[in-house]
């Protein structure tokens, strides 16, 4: 039996409730999954959950599953909804960004960049919740290699939208760096960024950094146990050397990070490392799973995975004219995508069209007017949100404005806690 949790609180006492990650003594609030408009003013109950400074952002949990055995001291414990608002009541929004282009120049390039920053802008203050980055190499269309600079470019134009980076691939990657680097984004950002360690499942991205395909299960392990020590800022043995990395982060005991994957492999990954897990697709026969190997390792943590009705929804009054105009950016990105997996591979987003009827027919991709945006949201399983594409397979961006205006007036403005 679980718990379903949810209500306004700092994302600090939902984790000291959950006991995620042996955190003890929490201190300072961080804000990472959600952000709610509402400060400690205006939130109801949120007094039930320590004390906020004035001005913070108060965290709406978002119906974590965590297993009720894992409280303190053995005893069963579940943070209670006190006040504030339900899932079932609004419309939570993810703006998904990786900035492609079937025909990639410098000039158009550096626009979408520009735009994407003022995207994010536009919906830190219009009520969205969070922007979604990604991680490839060497794609002819420009797919995002950065996710992290452009997480620092989001921070750096926001006061309380969330990040979240998924996935980023952990052993392509120097952990010291990356423990450095999203230790100065959690100081920056006040722990607004989620990170997803990925493992990768295409060989060019590993023989590109020079890193062993056979050995990427290896490499994610040290990876991991090279950033989580590093972000306690003692000193520590790293391919024999002594190695210390500062600075250390505000989140505590670190920045909230998952584990990505669909396999065993990584659910026990995950529970060995005493981390949540987060699936790429909708895998209910993984948690179970996942749990059990947290109880072999004798660690704690949640998981996530999305619904099986996910879908990327592009907001327009008019479909058919959408479709007639912009079908053919949405069907590059999803037969690139697709290209890149092998049957092995789990996605959310895995399309297996081929022309733009068949996309549209297939409902991963939605074009759908506002009415039909809220009635999308009303549906949605607890992990989910509407699952926004702006600038999709280098679709015009002053379109992509246009859908989240769309949005953010009569989607979210018909949102009753928003």
């Amino acid at each position: 039996m679980r718990h379903r949790l949810g209500g306004c609180c700092t994302l600090h006492e939902f984790l000291k409730h959950s006991n995620v990650g042996n955190l003890n003594e929490p201190t300072d609030p961080i804000r990472v999954l959600r952000v709610d408009k509402r400060t400690e003013r205006d939130a109801q109950g949120a007094e039930h959950f320590g004390p906020l400074r004035r001005s913070e952002p108060v965290l709406h949990v978002i119906d974590f599953v965590v297993d009720d055995q894992r409280g303190h001291g053995g005893e069963r414990t579940a943070m209670p909804s006190r006040g504030g608002t339900r899932h079932d009541q609004e419309v939570r929004t993810t703006i998904r960004f990786n900035l492609l282009h079937p025909h990639p120049q410098p000039d158009d390039l550096a626009a979408r960049h520009r735009a994407f920053v003022e995207m994010a802008r536009f919906g830190d203050t219009r009520g969205f919740d969070m922007i979604s980055l990604e991680e490839h190499h060497g794609a002819d269309n420009a797919w995002s290699p950065s996710p992290m600079i452009l997480a620092a470019m989001v921070i750096g134009a926001t006061q309380r939208l969330g990040v979240a980076i998924s996935a980023l691939l952990l052993p392509l990657h120097d952990p010291l760096r990356v423990a450095e680097d999203l230790a100065v984004l959690d100081l920056a950002g006040g722990g607004r960024v989620v990170t997803t360690f990925g493992i990768g499942y295409r060989p060019s991205e590993y023989a590109q950094h020079a890193k062993s395909w056979d050995g990427r299960g290896d490499l994610m392990d040290e990876c991991l146990d090279a950033v989580l020590k590093a972000w306690t800022g003692e000193p520590f043995e790293y391919r024999g050397a002594t190695v210390r990395v500062t600075p250390t982060p505000v989140s505590k005991p670190h920045p909230i990070v998952m584990v990505g994957g669909t396999s065993k492999a990584a659910a026990r990954r995950a529970a060995r490392f005493g981390l949540p897990m987060f699936s790429a697709a909708h895998t209910p026969e993984l948690e179970p799973y996942y749990y059990e190997q947290c109880d072999a390792f004798g660690t704690q943590g949640f998981y996530a995975s999305p619904s099986a009705g996910l879908c990327v929804a592009h907001v327009t009054d008019d479909p058919d004219r959408a479709w007639a105009m912009l079908g053919h950016h949405f069907l590059h990105e999803a037969t690139t995508y697709a290209a890149w997996q092998t049957p092995d591979i789990r996605s959310a987003v895995k399309s297996g069209a081929s022309t733009v009827t068949d996309l549209r027919a297939e409902g991963l991709y939605r074009f759908v007017t506002p009415d039909e945006c809220v009635a999308i949201a009303a549906t949605h399983g607890p992990m989910d949100s509407v699952l926004l594409h702006p600038l999709c397979g280098g679709m015009p961006i002053d379109e992509g404005w246009r859908c989240l205006e769309l949005v953010a007036e009569r989607v979210i403005g018909a949102s009753p806690t928003k």
